[in-house]
């Protein structure tokens, strides 16, 4: 039976206890650090193989994409490859796609094996059809105009409205304009705004003037229009023809006036400007 140790015996073995076990924790701490050191450059490393790298369009995944086209998406990003994974910031991404008016949404995660890009987007649909310097493309609702190739849409599921518009520059206050059409009581086929202060609507009544734009003007000249929708009818009775119809001038919605064509010169007169060739610049009772 050893005897029992001094109190002086027991504090030494006491410290030495301890100074093992500081010399083991520190010795742990220095292995953890050396291996997710080795961890972490191994990944540096990897990622800087040609592996690891994004080479070309392909390795970007679209998805959820139901109007643009896979390549439109991808060319927003911006990228110039070959470009390393570790470059590539989502967050970036995120913000150039939602700034080009076309994404209303966008979620963007990276793979390393194999090496991608995967984006999830909702995009915005087309609301008219507008041609500008004579190459065809789409509108969306907040005015965004991309060419035609941009989309994948079947020809035969484009929007029925179409613009007529100068080059480069589309109707004046669209995104506005363009929610009070929607909200139109009477169909809209076509908006000409080639001349920003004359403005022609195709409407199910026929052609309506509406000349500048201003919102709260604009739907009351809408809401006239529907309530003119027989005058077809009451102008026939009354002078037995419509062929000579320019359109409708609506400038003016508390009154309403029939632009007529002058035939034999081929000018198109306001009734009230020329009363001697016309019949009337009213609409008839």
């Amino acid at each position: 039976m050893n005897p029992p140790l001094s109190r002086k015996e027991e504090l030494r073995q006491r410290r030495l206890q301890l100074r093992q076990q500081r010399r083991w924790r520190a010795l742990k701490i220095c292995w953890q650090v050396l291996v997710l050191g080795i961890i972490v450059s191994g990944i540096f490393w990897a990622v800087q193989q040609p592996d690891w790298v994004i080479r070309q369009s392909q390795q970007i995944q679209i998805r959820g994409n139901r109007y643009l086209s896979a390549n439109t998406v991808r060319d927003m990003l911006g990228l110039k490859y070959p470009v390393s994974l570790l470059q590539i910031e989502p967050q970036n991404l995120n913000v150039k796609l939602l700034n080009q008016g076309s994404i209303l949404a966008a979620n963007i995660h990276r793979e390393l094996l194999p090496p991608r890009i995967i984006i999830q987007v909702q995009d915005e649909p087309p609301v008219a059809v507008a041609d500008q310097s004579d190459q065809p493309g789409l509108v969306n609702a907040t005015g965004k105009w991309l060419p035609l190739t941009s989309y994948q849409i079947d020809h035969n599921k484009l929007p029925h409205l179409r613009i007529l518009a100068a080059s480069n520059r589309l109707c004046p206050d669209w995104p506005t304009f363009y929610q009070a059409i929607r909200r139109s009581p009477i169909p809209i086929s076509e908006i000409d705004c080639r001349d920003t202060l004359n403005l022609l609507l195709k409407t199910d009544i026929g052609d309506v003037r509406i000349g500048s734009f201003e919102s709260a003007r604009f739907r009351q000249q809408l809401q006239k229009a529907y309530e003119l929708g027989d005058w077809k009818q009451l102008y026939q009775l009354k002078y037995n023809q419509t062929s000579d119809i320019a359109y409708i001038d609506l400038e003016n919605p508390d009154m309403p006036k029939i632009q007529q064509s002058i035939s034999n010169t081929n000018k198109k007169t306001d009734l009230q400007a020329d009363d001697q060739k016309t019949k009337s610049d009213d609409f008839p009772p």
